[in-house]
């Protein structure tokens, strides 16, 4: 999956009121009066939705068209995702392939559709982890991550054998038993995920006119912060089962074409079969 990021707001909503019915005259009128006025005046506002629906369609495209629709061709069904929750002192949170079959008793997910989204906790699950699963829920319905728009969240404890049936009718699966073998330490995992993160500097043009991709060593293979990312440039993170264009709030944004394409490339060109379906 790949995703493009940067902030911009638009403040072209317009509000279209009706005139009030009948009006009191300066000598009736009293101080109350004003409040229940614009009160009424509310109560009666017609909002037309149609530019405004139209703005933020617009900008959705321009900021992410490109990657967004070619990441959906790549990832196939993007209607359902799967988060795992997984690590001792600093949790990490990954992408991982939505099945029943990746479920285990030691960890917590995040079930994230359009909407509809469920917290599966596992029954060896620490309080660190399900605490973290229900933030990040929170967080996705909050900002409405992924394209999701729920009103509430589900939770799951899970006690018994089998995967419960409110799991297997979103992944349409047949039943099957939980697995319960760890394959990595919470302490390994951490380790052997953060060794993975890729940072890549997108580069200036060069004396061919080019835009190219650059290794940055110094973020790589470690915990990334946004106190070392530099406001004026832009980022390709690569966290191994997602892709992201990172835009600084201070970088050139006139025209970000290139750095779309080069983050889609560097997209395809990934060695993740689960992405490339």
């Amino acid at each position: 999956m790949s995703q493009s990021y940067f902030e911009e707001s638009d403040n072209s909503k317009q509000i279209n009121f009706k005139s009030l019915q009948k009006e009191l005259g300066p000598k009736c009128r009293i101080p109350e009066y004003d409040i229940c006025e614009k009160a009424q005046a509310g109560l009666s506002a017609v909002i037309d939705f149609k530019d405004v629906s139209s703005v933020l369609q617009t900008k959705q495209k321009d900021a992410q068209g490109l990657v967004i629709h070619k990441a959906e061709e790549l990832r196939g069904n993007t209607n359902i995702r799967l988060l795992h929750v997984k690590g001792g002192r600093k949790l990490q949170i990954r992408l991982v392939q939505p099945t029943a079959k990746v479920l285990n008793n030691n960890d917590s997910y995040v079930l994230i559709l359009p909407n509809k989204i469920i917290i599966w906790n596992g029954r060896m699950s620490s309080i660190m982890k399900k605490a973290k699963a229900a933030d990040l829920a929170d967080t996705v319905k909050r900002k409405r991550s992924y394209g999701c728009s729920c009103r509430f969240i589900q939770t799951v404890e899970h006690f018994g054998k089998n995967i419960s049936h409110i799991m297997l009718k979103c992944f349409q699966e047949e039943p099957c038993v939980v697995n319960n073998t760890v394959n990595f330490t919470d302490a390994d995992f951490e380790n052997l995920i953060t060794k993975t993160n890729m940072v890549f500097e997108v580069e200036g043009f060069d004396e061919l006119g080019n835009k190219n991709l650059i290794f940055n060593p110094e973020l790589s293979c470690k915990p990334l912060k946004r106190s070392n990312l530099n406001s004026s440039k832009a980022y390709v993170f690569d966290f191994g089962t997602e892709v992201y264009l990172w835009i600084g709030s201070k970088y050139d944004k006139s025209n970000l074409v290139i750095e779309k394409q080069l983050a889609l490339k560097y997209f395809e060109n990934t060695q993740n079969s689960y992405l490339q379906e």
